[in-house]
């Protein structure tokens, strides 16, 4: 408490034992401070060896201030029921959507919670209207408008805001209307607002004997911390705490932040780890956390959302995974077949009709699909728009029907709260208007949000805000994000009222100095918050650097070394017991061949060369990716409709010289009828060619790319001609042989052949000049051919891009390319063709003998989009 500014003469210090013994109603800033309280005296009283005591009156202010203000109505001086925070935003909703009927906002719903905020600093600063209509702020005028219709609103239903209250409860305290406690006591305030002030004067006035609480001794020293990142900094608390646990096991220890949401995942994993989940209960991280992140609600409300709206195809395979919607009658192969169902949709957006149909053809016998039928039904004999009531009635009895909450069902508390929110959003069928499903699930989503997650348990291990840890005391505290981007925070002024207004009225945090100021006795107090008190922050966050918070000083910490992270080592090979074995080859590939012929073409080269250990696992042991079907072409499938489509161009034109001869029309007629044949053999393999509209966009892509590459082409000074398309050979390579197509292949004037491979994505061959040869196809073709090559080219064809890259011997083969064709002579040509033999020797060499080892040619670059991590465990291995 900050007594400079309020009642000096009044305070003074009372430690908490002392306080409740005498029955002093304690009042605290937020509930989380009155919620310790009470644990900390429990854990006093049962140390002085009492089993039972009565609960002490230690309560959140603003949950007194609503206690005394229901013992007003039980004696009939107060007659206006307050409204709930979801009500009070519907009415401002209400008022600014009337507003807005020409549509000038870009989100009423964000419009009604800064209106909603700025009221609420006016009624607990005291701002008046007057000091609003200085300075004629347009957004300020606006507000006011709303306002005034929004009082109205109040004083014809006869009802009041939360905020309100205060202003009622010291009045009635002035009056002697209610009677207050003989001791109160204040906790974890920093300064009181006007109203909050009135009602302490009101109180003093009224004989009541106002006392704070009185610090805790201060720890001997802090520590600092100073962390690589985010990860390395909660490597360290979670070592530390289970460091600390170990040495004293039934200690209550903290970990407070600038942002506890930013770090509650984080660790909650890291502990999960070291400590299994069985002992989960040593910990709470979800105080802050709302109703709707907790597991339960959070499936149930994305399930809804699928119900009434479409959602994408991660959502509902996550929903088919959920423990929420499976019951015991389940069985997981049936599971497995319904996900493999859903991920066949070649669909963006997931309906639920859809959905359920598509399983219904998978396994019509499963429970889960007979489960989501009804529910279907029932949706689809419903109205689409009913009132809140109707909706939440809805809602509660779909997912009954979809057995909900499945194996969350002994988490009683989770049930009785969100039930809770659904009578929440029945009782605001008065103020809200009949609409479709997605607004009530949006109104129900908010009430979820605006909910608690959870009751507080006197777990060991919590995680706090700063600003409540500097008001509580632990046996041990780690203070965490102390950057100077995140402590102190930044001042949080309304926008809708004036800055000066604000200040004027003393609302703290509307100044820079003010806001430095609150956080700097926040942070002084956090040496009275523990006898040990740890201080981290991260130097860096993403690509941004980051420095120490200016307040640091203020606790003139020791600075440490971050320790050894606790997942540092691996668990596998942690133990002693493991033995070492060398299996870096496979079978020889002879026992993998047909007739000599192994799978896999140039890819099974180009794999080797890129990880001897993916070309044995993609082509000897065939593990691949699973494909997700999208909405549209793919871009392999888009790939292989473009080289279609410039193979049939090529068949009809043959040569350059006809290239150059025709007219555009003519050629645009050969372009044209290439493109609609190519569309309609992959219209037979694909259903996303079925639309026609979407086959009129893709016909015009496509004219538009091979348009603009055969006016790359026609720059081409000697004379050529197709000679091959799609061209297949089989080549031997010692142990094995492959069959390998190129794209083209054509012949210039002087005889000598031009190899060349499309490409639509991005292109380079500086991977042919490498130690390992990358991307081998058109350089084994070429080195395979009897008749002479002059030239060895990749095609890029992109509307951004048109242009051959590659080797040549002469430059007279292509149009200048700037350095992306490499024009060699005699000498030079023979050197690259006889290097590129003895690395494709090498290659099959490796191949023949099964090598497998894990060896990425390029580092972590060559495993980037590999989906073979989990079996390659090169992530473990590098540890």
């Amino acid at each position: 408490m900050n007594k400079t500014a309020s009642f000096p003469h009044i305070f003074s210090d009372i430690s908490l034992h002392e306080a409740v013994t005498r029955g002093a109603t304690i009042l605290c800033a937020s509930a989380p401070l009155a919620r310790h309280l009470l644990g900390r005296y429990g854990r006093i009283v049962a140390a002085d060896g009492r089993s039972v005591w009565q609960t002490p009156d230690i309560t959140a202010w603003a949950a007194w201030v609503r206690r005394q203000h229901d013992t007003l109505l039980d004696t009939g001086v107060a007659t206006e029921r307050v409204l709930s925070g979801a009500e009070e935003q519907l009415v401002w909703e209400d008022i600014i959507s009337a507003w807005d009927a020409y549509g000038r906002l870009l989100q009423v719903e964000g419009a009604a919670v800064s209106a909603a905020q700025a009221a609420r600093t006016c009624e607990r600063h005291q701002i008046k209207r007057a000091a609003l209509t200085r300075g004629r702020r347009p957004e300020t005028s606006i507000f006011l408008e709303w306002q005034k219709q929004f009082e109205a609103r109040l004083d014809q239903n006869r009802w009041r805001t939360g905020a309100s209250l205060d202003a009622v409860i010291a009045a009635a305290l002035e009056d002697g209307q209610l009677a207050p406690p003989e001791t109160v006591v204040i906790a974890g305030f920093d300064r009181l607002s006007k109203v909050e002030a009135a009602v302490v004067t009101a109180l003093e006035r009224r004989g009541a004997e106002l006392r704070t609480l009185g610090a805790a001794a201060e720890a001997e020293q802090a520590e600092l911390t100073i962390a690589r990142d985010l990860d390395q900094e909660l490597d360290a608390v979670a070592q530390w705490i289970l460091a600390y646990l170990e040495r004293q096991p039934e200690s209550r220890i903290a970990v407070a932040a600038a942002n506890p949401a930013k770090i509650r995942e984080g660790l909650d994993d890291r502990l999960r780890k070291a400590w299994g989940p069985a002992e989960t209960q040593r910990y709470q991280f979800d105080l802050d956390a709302s109703l709707a992140q907790k597991g339960a609600v959070f499936d149930a409300l994305a399930w809804l959302r699928l119900v009434v709206k479409p959602c994408s195809r991660e959502r509902v395979l996550h929903l088919l995974r959920s423990a929420a919607f499976r019951s015991a009658d389940d069985q997981p192969v049936e599971g497995l077949k319904l996900e493999l169902a859903v991920a066949q949709l070649p669909l963006r957006a997931f309906h639920f009709a859809a959905v359920v149909r598509q399983m219904q053809e998978q396994t019509a016998d499963s429970p889960l699909v007979r489960r989501w039928l009804h529910v279907l039904a029932e949706r689809d004999a419903s109205s689409v728009r009913a009132d809140l009531r109707e909706w939440s009635s809805r809602f509660a009895r779909w997912l009954r029907l979809a057995q909900w909450p499945g194996e969350y069902a002994q988490d009683a508390e989770t049930r009785e709260r969100f039930t809770e929110a659904l009578g929440a959003l029945a009782r605001l069928s008065h103020l809200h208007p009949e609409c479709d499903g997605e607004s009530a699930l949006s109104r129900l989503q908010k009430l979820c949000e605006a909910l608690p997650g959870a009751r507080a348990l006197d777990a060991q291990v919590q995680v706090v805000s700063i600003e409540d840890a500097s008001c509580m005391r632990f046996d041990a505290l780690w203070v965490a994000q102390l950057d100077d981007a995140q402590w102190p925070p930044v001042m949080s002024a309304s926008s809708l009222l004036p800055l000066a207004a604000q200040r004027n009225a003393g609302v703290v945090r509307a100044s820079p100095t003010g806001a430095l100021a609150i956080a700097e006795a926040q942070t002084r107090r956090l040496r009275h918050s523990a006898s040990e008190l740890k201080l981290s922050y991260a130097k860096a966050e993403g690509e941004s650097e980051q420095r120490s918070s200016p307040l640091l000083a203020l606790l003139e910490p020791h600075v440490t070394e971050p320790s050894v992270t606790i997942d540092e080592e691996p668990a596998i090979t942690a133990d002693d017991t493991c033995e070492w074995l060398d299996d870096h080859a496979g079978h020889s590939i002879q026992s993998a061949t047909e007739n000599g012929v192994a799978a896999g073409g140039a890819r099974l080269l180009a794999d080797q060369s890129a990880c001897p250990f993916r070309a044995y696992a993609v082509h000897r042991l065939t593990i691949t990716r699973e494909d997700t079907p999208g909405l549209g072409l793919d871009r392999r499938d888009a790939g292989t409709l473009l080289h279609r489509a410039l193979e049939l161009t090529w068949e009809q034109l043959q040569t350059s010289s006809v290239l150059q001869s025709r007219s555009d029309t003519e050629i645009d007629q050969v372009v044209n009828a290439a493109v609609q044949r190519a569309l309609a053999e992959q219209a037979r393999r694909s259903g996303a060619l079925q639309a026609e509209r979407y086959r009129t966009v893709e016909a015009a892509r496509l004219r538009r790319l091979i348009d603009g590459w055969l006016d790359y082409e026609r720059k081409r000074t000697t004379p050529f001609s197709v000679l091959a398309q799609e061209s297949a050979m089989l080549l031997d390579l010692g142990p094995f042989s492959v069959n390998v197509r190129v794209d083209r292949v054509d012949q210039a004037a002087d005889g000598q052949l031009i190899v060349i491979d499309y490409k639509s994505g991005s292109v380079s061959t500086s991977g042919w000049r490498n130690d390992r040869l990358a991307e081998p196809q058109v350089p084994l073709y070429a080195v395979s051919q009897k008749q002479a090559v002059g030239a060895a080219l990749l095609a890029q064809v992109r509307t951004s891009s048109k242009r051959f890259a590659g080797v040549t011997r002469s430059a007279e083969y292509v149009p200048r390319s700037g350095r992306s064709v490499e024009s060699l002579d005699a000498d030079a040509w023979a050197t690259t063709v006889a290097t590129w033999e003895q690395q494709l020797a090498e290659l099959a060499g490796e191949i023949g003998d099964g090598l497998a080892v894990v060896a990425p040619s390029h580092g972590p670059g060559t495993c980037a989009y590999c989906h073979l991590r989990a079996a390659c465990r090169i992530d473990e291995s590098s540890s």
